[in-house]
C-alpha cells in the first residue's frame, strides 16, 4: 500500500516572505470584498471518508464566511445532478439583492480535501473590472487537454444558468461524440468549445486548486486542496483517510499564510498578464498559454 508521506516532498518548499497583493487594474471593488460560496454533493450509501473530506472545509468557511451548499439527495439523473444543483443555488442567489447575493461559487467534488485554510478564494478570481465582466467560469485542464468539472468557479449570473443548461442537454442534442466515463467533464468541455461560451471561460493552472493526487505524488506544502480521483483505485480511500487523519498534527506542513505559498505571486501575475489590454476574442487562448508558462 502506498504511503501518504511519499507525496509530501513531491514539489519541495516555497520561498517564504513574498507579500500577496491582489491585482487592481482600476477595479471598482477590492477582490477581498467579493462574496463567495461553495457547493458540493454527497449522497447515497454513507462514506465516512468523504464525510470527513467535506468537514475539512469547515474551518476555511468559518475563517472567510463562505456558505457551503451540500446536495444530500439526488435531484436529477446521473451527471445532471451537479449542474441541476448549481442552477438551483444560482437561481436562489439571483433572487437576493445584488448587495446580499453571492457573486461566485466554487464547486468541488466530495473527494477534495481542504489542506490550507489560510488561502482566500478571492485570490483566484478576476479583478472587478468591466473588461472581465463577461468571464462566467474559471476552469482547469489537469492533463493539459481535458476540462475538469471536479473543481471550478462559476459566476452567479444569468449567463451561468444558460451555460449549465447547455451542459445538461448536450448528450441529448444528437451529437456524435464519445462522452467517456466522466460525462460531467466532457459535456462541460464541449460546451466551452462552442462559440457562445468559449469567450466566457478562463483556464487557470490546475496546480492552484485542481491538481489530482497520483501514484507519483500531487501534494505540496501550502496547497489549498488535494483531490483524490477515482483513478487511484484501491489506494484512494487509504490515502484520503491517512491525509485527513494527519491534518491536526501536520498543521505547519499544510497550513501556511498566503505570503508563504505560490499564491502570493502566481495569480496576480496571471491576471496582470491576461487583462493587459487583451480583447475577449484572444482571452481564452491567452489564458491557456499563460497556464503553460506557470
Amino acid at each position: 500500500m502506498t504511503s501518504l508521506h511519499s507525496f509530501w516532498p513531491a514539489l519541495g518548499q516555497f520561498k517564504e516572505g513574498v507579500l500577496f497583493t491582489p491585482v487592481d487594474l482600476g477595479a471598482t471593488r477590492r477582490q477581498e470584498n467579493l462574496r463567495i460560496a461553495k457547493a458540493s454533493m454527497l449522497y447515497g450509501p454513507t462514506n465516512s471518508i468523504l464525510e470527513k473530506a467535506i468537514e475539512s472545509h469547515v474551518k476555511h468557511n468559518e475563517r472567510y464566511g463562505y456558505e457551503m451548499h451540500i446536495l444530500r439527495h439526488p435531484i436529477s439523473k446521473g451527471f445532471r445532478n451537479k449542474y441541476t444543483w448549481l442552477k438551483q443555488i444560482i437561481t436562489n442567489e439571483l433572487q437576493n439583492s445584488e448587495e446580499d447575493r453571492a457573486e461566485w461559487i466554487m464547486y468541488f467534488d466530495p473527494s477534495t480535501v481542504l489542506l490550507n485554510p489560510q488561502i482566500p478564494l478571492y485570490a483566484f478570481l478576476p479583478p472587478v473590472h468591466e473588461s472581465l465582466d463577461p468571464v462566467t467560469i474559471l476552469a482547469t485542464k489537469p492533463d493539459g487537454t481535458t476540462t475538469s468539472s471536479s473543481v471550478f468557479f462559476i459566476r452567479v449570473s444569468q449567463d451561468s444558468l444558460g451555460l449549465l443548461s447547455d451542459a445538461m442537454n448536450a448528450p441529448g442534442a444528437g451529437l456524435d461524440r464519445d462522452w467517456g466515463l466522466d460525462i460531467s467533464s466532457s459535456t462541460l468541455q464541449m460546451i466551452l468549445e462552442q462559440n457562445d461560451w468559449k469567450e466566457k471561460v478562463i483556464y487557470q493552472p490546475a496546480h492552484w486548486y485542481n491538481r489530482p493526487v497520483t501514484m507519483n505524488g500531487g501534494i505540496a506544502e501550502g496547497d489549498l486542496l488535494a483531490r483524490f480521483p477515482s483513478e487511484l483505485l484501491g489506494d484512494r480511500w487509504k490515502l484520503m483517510s491517512d491525509l485527513i487523519t494527519s491534518l491536526p498534527t501536520s498543521h505547519g506542513k499544510f497550513s501556511r499564510s498566503i505570503e508563504n505559498t505560490i499564491y502570493a505571486t502566481e495569480p496576480p501575475k496571471f491576471w496582470e498578464s491576461l487583462a493587459g489590454g487583451k480583447r475577449d476574442r484572444r482571452r481564452r487562448n491567452e489564458s491557456e498559454s499563460l497556464v503553460e508558462r506557470l
